[in-house]
């Protein structure tokens, strides 16, 4: 499958300018059409080479690039493949970036509640009442934390059902994805007990309106979550920035 998908681009060799750029693109592309699937093994480096009419060192620079994004996976003495297109694996290389470049926290949960609002709101549409209970029961748990990282992971697997009940596979790998980028400083945020309890007071409202199966009112739950977590987020980045100086 993956051959016919390379057999048309012998007819369009790259441009000799940024040959590693232009053949990352070009298998990109096939991804994007659908053309190149999860677990599909790419051409050998050879064939890359007469596929794209150029020499071995852009084809290698090009898998390197596509295997740190995540894209691709190669294994000692095989032809690399196409990974799972996994989202925390292909979001790993921004999640990276927002850790060194001032986090763009304005950014990030501006896109978690495009996401995370839907879906909260198609959890709440979803006739999956045994989901739900686990929903509950997932939040009662929350209660009984008393420390710290029992609470990340208990939050971890909340927003992971939410998820599920949205019953969107391909929001729910965005969301999976979101929930990563800029982990390390929320991870410090939970250390604050007084933090964490407004977390659990907040998810309370989500589950309500889930429960009840009301999709305005669970979206608006989920964005008002999203904000508190935005602003004591930002609050201790500045907090690390003072103690820096």
């Amino acid at each position: 499958m993956s051959e016919d998908a390379f057999s048309q681009i012998k007819k369009e060799p790259v441009r000799r300018e940024g040959l590693a750029e232009k053949v990352l693109h070009r298998i990109l592309g096939l991804i994007r059409s659908g053309n190149l699937k999860a677990g599909d093994k790419l051409p050998s480096e050879r064939n890359l080479m007469e596929i794209f009419a150029v020499s071995r060192p852009p084809i290698r620079e090009a898998l390197s690039a596509l295997s740190i994004l995540g894209v691709v996976e190669s294994r000692h003495g095989g032809r690399a493949s196409i990974t799972d297109l996994d989202a925390q694996k292909l979001l790993s290389p921004l999640d990276f970036f927002l850790s060194i470049s001032d986090l763009h926290i304005a950014d990030m949960f501006q896109c978690r509640r495009l996401i995370e609002c839907e879906v909260a709101s198609l959890a709440a549409r979803s006739s999956d009442e045994d989901g739900k209970k686990e929903l509950v029961k997932l939040l009662a748990a929350q209660k009984q934390i008393s420390e710290a990282v029992s609470f990340r992971i208990a939050d971890k697997e909340f927003h992971e059902k939410i998820s599920q009940l949205a019953g969107n596979e391909m929001l729910s790998r965005l969301n999976d994805g979101l929930y990563n980028l800029g982990l390390e400083i929320r991870r410090k945020a939970t250390e604050d007990k007084n933090i964490v309890l407004q977390s659990i007071k907040e998810h309370g409202k989500i589950v309500d309106a889930i429960c009840k199966s009301d999709p305005v009112k669970a979206s608006e739950a989920m964005r008002r979550h999203l904000n508190s977590i935005e602003t004591t987020t930002q609050e201790l980045h500045r907090k690390m920035d003072l103690s820096k100086k």
